[in-house]
C-alpha cells in the first residue's frame, strides 16, 4: 500500500537552496490519499537521505532536489527533513513560492509495510519512505510554517492561527537583504 501525506514547511533558504520541514508528525491523524492515517514514532524507514528525492506535487517527472538529512525534532514528535534543491529553474521557482508562502507543504510518499486498522484509521507501524513532495495543500493543518528565509528585501511577518483551527498561517517569514 502506498500513502502520501502532506505537511507544512519549517524553513526555505534560497541562498543555500535548502528546504527544511516536518515530513511527518507522529501520533497525529492526517488525511492523505488512502483515508485517515497516523504514523507512529519510529515507523518510517530511510536507508539513505540522498536516496529520497523531492518532487513537485508527487509528480515523479518533476524532481526538485534530494534529501540531505532526516531526524526527529527535539521533542521527538515529528520527523524533520532537509532537502538540497537542484540549480534548475523549476527548483528556483519552488524556492520562491515557498519563501512567499504559496507552496508551503511537504508530503511524504511511503510504501506501508505493517499497520493496524483501528476505527477506520490506519496506524502505521512500519513504512519505507520513497519520496517527499513540495505541495500547496498539506494534509495536516497543525503543521504550520515557522520560518522562510530568502534573499531579497528584509521583512518579518507573524500571524496567529484562528480559534477554529482553520488554515491561517502561524508563520514567521524572514526575507533577508542582499
Amino acid at each position: 500500500m502506498k500513502v502520501t501525506l502532506s505537511l507544512d514547511l519549517v524553513a526555505a533558504d534560497v541562498e543555500s537552496r535548502t528546504i527544511t520541514g516536518i515530513v511527518v508528525p507522529y501520533d497525529q491523524t492526517g488525511t492523505p490519499n488512502i483515508g485517515q492515517v497516523v504514523f507512529r514514532k519510529g515507523s518510517l524507514n530511510i536507508t539513505s537521505p540522498s536516496d529520497i528525492l523531492l518532487f513537485s506535487e508527487h509528480d515523479m517527472t518533476k524532481p526538485l532536489g534530494r534529501g540531505v538529512e532526516f531526524a526527529d525534532n527535539e521533542t521527538g514528535t515529528a520527523l524533520i527533513g532537509k532537502f538540497k534543491l537542484a540549480n534548475t529553474t523549476a527548483a528556483t521557482d519552488h524556492l520562491i513560492e515557498a519563501a512567499e508562502g504559496l507552496r508551503t507543504g511537504l508530503s511524504v510518499g511511503a510504501n506501508i509495510k505493517t499497520y493496524e486498522l483501528l476505527d477506520n484509521v490506519y496506524h502505521i507501524e512500519s513504512a519505507d519512505v520513497i519520496e517527499v513532495s513540495l505541495v500547496s495543500r498539506p494534509a495536516f493543518r497543525d503543521s504550520q510554517i515557522t520560518q522562510v528565509a530568502a534573499s531579497n528585501e528584509s521583512e518579518t511577518e507573524t500571524t496567529e492561527p484562528s480559534a477554529d483551527g482553520a488554515e491561517t498561517p502561524n508563520a514567521e517569514c524572514i526575507v533577508t537583504g542582499k
